[in-house]
């Protein structure tokens, strides 16, 4: 294996052909290598990875006057995380007075669209109203009604398939976007036209475009989900929260992003994903994941399958709160849960089924919390 030990800057891994190639090809496992063997600069390494994988390459020749002048601005440009310029370029060999260079193109993706047009779609998800009784699909002034645990399957042309069935012709669809509501209580699944799969959790907003641009492919959330990407070089994948942008390499991953929440989470399963708040970023490795509250971010190593436990019916406690299980359920099972703030801070391990009734649930918990409870309607009183 190549020794990397004396690279010391972000230039000596995006001009060697070497390196180029096993970011170009993926090899996850030789990356993984590289990136742990650098002691204390790891962040070298995560950054010129993430620079080759959000360019396309080609060769070209540039006059050498314009080097010093091209690679000053693009550095500039990555440490002030401004992709508004669209083309960059990096020296790769000096001949002469011309010279061999990667011409890095930035893909096209919604992050690079103007402020305003993301403030429009997030208004869109605000005025989304979960509060309904089934799953829908809004396009342009129509709803469809879909059945709890349905897969929507989006084809090539955008139109929409259920079951087999075209639910929704591309011809109907009079909007750029379609909007998916998952109702509290209830639970859907979308496979988008290029494989790529998301399970979407009770109380969840998406968006995402009728048909993924030639260069990009963007959706937003506000809610929680469980997200298996296929993985296109060509054609980047991210995922759009109010306070996160999620950058995927063709990858597994939960996010948790409910802007009724005070906190989230991105926990990464397997692949490799870049998560970018308004104030830094990370490259998340698997079994790690960013965790924020009230505006600060945390990276650390984690158990995923206490994140990803709810897709198999199954809610995994790891010394959770009751507060935060009893949010949890509420909006899980469709109901106003009230509590007592006595009852806020105590903690349980274990893990809830899921597919028992809320009653099952509580009476469990009844047995290592004194508590009782009352039931009116879709409102339960604990105390």
């Amino acid at each position: 294996m190549k020794d990397y030990s004396k690279y010391n800057s972000i230039n000596d891994f995006i001009f060697d052909s070497e390196f180029v190639e096993l970011v170009k090809k993926n090899n996850q496992r030789e990356i993984e290598r590289i990136i742990t063997s650098f002691l204390g600069k790891e962040a070298l390494v995560k950054d010129a990875i993430l620079l080759l994988r959000y360019f396309t390459i080609e060769e070209e020749k540039i006059e050498e006057v314009q080097i010093e002048e091209d690679l000053t601005d693009l550095l500039h440009q990555i440490r002030q995380r401004n992709k508004k310029k669209k083309r960059m370029l990096f020296v790769a060999s000096v001949v002469a007075a011309s010279i061999a260079v990667f011409l890095f193109t930035i893909p096209y993706s919604n992050t690079d669209k103007p402020k305003e047009a993301k403030i429009e779609i997030f208004s869109l998800l605000d005025q989304m109203n979960v509060d309904m009784d089934e799953v829908h699909i809004v396009n342009g002034k129509s709803n469809t009604y879909i059945d709890n645990n349905e897969i929507i399957e989006q084809k090539e042309d955008g139109g929409v398939i259920i079951r087999g069935d075209e639910k929704i012709e591309s011809s109907d669809i009079e909007n750029e976007y379609l909007k998916v509501i998952v109702p509290n209580g209830k639970r859907t699944s979308i496979r988008f036209s290029d494989g790529s799969l998301i399970k979407v959790n009770s109380g969840s907003k998406i968006i995402y475009p009728k048909q993924f641009s030639s260069t990009s492919r963007d959706i937003y959330i506000d809610g929680e989900a469980y997200l298996e990407i296929a993985p296109d070089d060509a054609k980047p994948f991210f995922v759009h929260t109010k306070l996160l942008d999620v950058a995927v390499f063709g990858t597994k991953f939960n996010i948790n992003a409910y802007s009724a929440d005070s906190e989230g989470s991105v926990v990464l399963v397997e692949g490799s994903v870049e998560v970018a708040s308004s104030e830094d970023k990370s490259l998340l490795k698997p079994n790690q994941g960013l965790f924020y509250k009230d505006g600060k971010t945390e990276l650390k190593d984690v158990d995923v399958s206490f994140y990803i436990s709810w897709i198999d019916g199954i809610m995994k406690l790891k010394g959770d709160h009751l507060s935060t299980i009893l949010n949890n359920l509420s909006r899980y099972y469709k109901l106003d849960i009230r509590f007592s703030n006595r009852l806020s801070n105590e903690v349980y391990k274990g893990k809830i089924n899921l597919n028992d009734s809320i009653e099952t649930i509580l009476n469990n918990i009844s047995l290592s919390t004194p508590l009782s409870y009352t039931r009116n309607g879709n409102t339960i009183y604990i105390k």
